[in-house]
């Protein structure tokens, strides 16, 4: 009787298959058995102090477990397009370093050297010293005379003083002979003549028939100082060309050469000659024929 007033009880507060409030039943305390499905102290999980929750994290806590923390991050786009910008900078001052090294600074080592040089030899011996000696010398003065003349102004100085440096200016001279300015073959054949590289002979024998009187001039006594012998004959053929610069210069040319049989020719000139220039640099020559036998 006792048990079914009891269950009455339940039902009408609605409490029979839940757990109830305390106190609110006089009747035995709940069991604790949980409607399916329903929530109640015998469900092992979700919400609440479960038997799931793990070690060291906060109750209630969704699945029970600390989230593992977060992989780092790699550099951003703008830091992969900062560092392309600092490298493509270097190579870039890189490229201009060498560019300075190799073609700017001898080109401008050049040019001094050639306003430095007083035109004697041995002011040329020192330029040529500066510049690294005969071989880089002539190389770097050759790459200054091919420049534009605005940023060349003294080529043809500079073509002079290449002479100085001796058997390595003869190639870089006969490709200036064979220019298109006569001042520039003129100087050529002059600086072809200071080099003393007997060599040059071929270059300068046809240059001495040059149409231009510049280039025979200086061919004429180019020839003379190299000391062949083969420049007897071209020497002589121009004591009678039609400009007397030439036939001057062919004089001296026979002096330099010292050869023996120039002298009666000389002599001819020294005499009859219708140029006092000309008259007086046979008699010059004859004079230095007569002073080295």
């Amino acid at each position: 009787m006792a048990m079914a007033t009891a269950l009455a009880a339940a039902s009408a507060s609605g409490c029979l298959f839940s757990r109830c409030p305390e106190g609110a039943s006089s009747g035995k305390p709940s069991t604790g058995v949980a409607k399916p499905g329903g929530k109640g102290e015998g469900k092992g999980e979700g919400k609440g102090e479960g038997a799931g929750t793990a070690p060291g994290s906060k109750p209630g806590g969704k699945g029970g477990a600390q989230k593992p923390p977060a992989a780092a991050s790699g550099p951003s786009a703008v830091g992969w397009v900062a560092l392309w910008l600092w490298v493509a900078a270097a190579v870039v001052l890189i490229v201009i370093g060498l560019v300075y090294a190799f073609r700017v600074r001898p080109r401008r080592r050049a040019r001094d050297a050639v306003r430095r040089w007083d035109g004697s030899a041995r002011s040329a011996r020192m330029e040529i010293s500066f510049l690294g000696g005969p071989e880089k010398a002539a190389r770097r003065l050759d790459r200054y005379t091919r420049l534009p003349e605005h940023k060349a102004p003294n080529r043809l100085g500079a073509v002079l003083l290449m002479g100085f440096c001796g058997r390595p200016a003869v190639g870089p001279l006969t490709d200036h002979l064979h220019g298109d300015a006569a001042l520039e073959r003129g100087h050529a054949a002059v600086a072809l003549g200071l080099a003393g590289d007997r060599g040059a002979f071929e270059a300068l024998y046809p240059a001495v028939a040059d149409p231009e009187p510049e280039v025979r001039m200086g061919a004429a006594r180019a020839l003379g100082r190299l000391g062949d012998e083969r420049a007897l004959m071209p020497l002589l053929a121009r004591l009678g060309d039609r400009d007397a610069a030439v036939r001057a210069a062919a004089a001296e040319g026979l002096a330099e050469l010292g050869a023996s049989g120039a002298a009666p020719p000389l002599e001819a000139a020294a005499a009859g000659d219708p140029d006092t220039g000309v008259r007086a640099a046979a008699a010059a020559a004859l004079a230095r024929l007569r002073a080295a036998r």
